[in-house]
């Protein structure tokens, strides 16, 4: 039998290049049908003596389960890994082209902070919020749009408020604005959701931002099903804007 091997080899190697070619192919695929088809048989073999047996295993059917479960929790982290690194990519790309392309100074960039990263069809988009000495402005919008496809620059809209010159340690409390909304509402049954400071600015006659330091309180009406969105100034208590949903 090697004899006989050892002369088709020496027989091969005589012929010309394309034959040696194709008798290697033909033996490569007959080899791997060959070992395929053992591995099935024993495979059915190794099936049946489970499929007879597992019963007998206890908590089998559960713990094969609970591989499957782990397994999808698995591919699920990947999934949000994989976003987050995509978020960063971009987050990365929409910095570096605005300081390639010089549209903000490095004190501007200082008081710009990603509020948010969000994928809207094929385009990405970066959410930036301003701050004034750690305070948010409420009306400035910052925001960069990026191909997914080839990671360009789409669109972007940078209305930095510049010239912003208040004080920001606020005269009232949350609380007394609090008090100021109950008695603008006559509603006793309301929920606050939140309150915090921002700088809120509003366009004067001459087209001009004049700048406020704000309480921003959100409250909800158990009565009526009704947000309410308040801006009263922190320094005299007058409500400067007032939104409902």
């Amino acid at each position: 039998m090697i004899r006989k091997i050892k002369n088709s080899i020496e027989k091969l190697q005589n012929k010309p290049e394309d034959t040696k070619i194709k008798t290697v192919w033909i033996m490569a695929v007959f080899c791997v049908i060959v070992v395929f088809g053992i591995w099935s048989l024993n495979l059915k073999g190794f099936k049946k003596d489970i499929s007879s047996d597992y019963e007998k295993l206890p908590n089998f059917r559960k713990q094969i389960n609970d591989i499957g479960d782990a397994f999808g929790e698995i591919e699920d982290s990947s999934k949000i890994v994989s976003s987050q690194i995509d978020q960063e990519k971009i987050k990365m790309i929409a910095s570096n082209y605005i300081k390639e392309n010089n549209l903000l100074t490095e004190d501007d960039l200082e008081n710009i902070v990603v509020d948010s990263v969000e994928k809207i069809d094929n385009i990405w988009i970066v959410n930036y919020s301003q701050y004034y000495k750690n305070i948010p402005l409420s009306e400035s919008k910052i925001y960069l749009k990026i191909s997914d496809e080839d990671k360009t620059i789409v669109d972007y809209n940078l209305n930095y408020l510049t010239d912003i010159k208040i004080d920001t340690d606020p005269e009232i409390t949350n609380v007394q604005a609090y008090d100021i909304i109950l008695k603008d509402l006559d509603n006793d049954n309301l929920e606050l959701k939140s309150s915090n400071l921002v700088v809120y600015n509003i366009l004067n006659e001459e087209e001009k931002n004049d700048y406020y330091l704000t309480w921003k309180m959100n409250l909800y009406s158990v009565l009526n099903k009704t947000e309410y969105y308040y801006y009263i100034n922190a320094d005299s208590g007058k409500i400067i804007d007032f939104l409902r949903n």
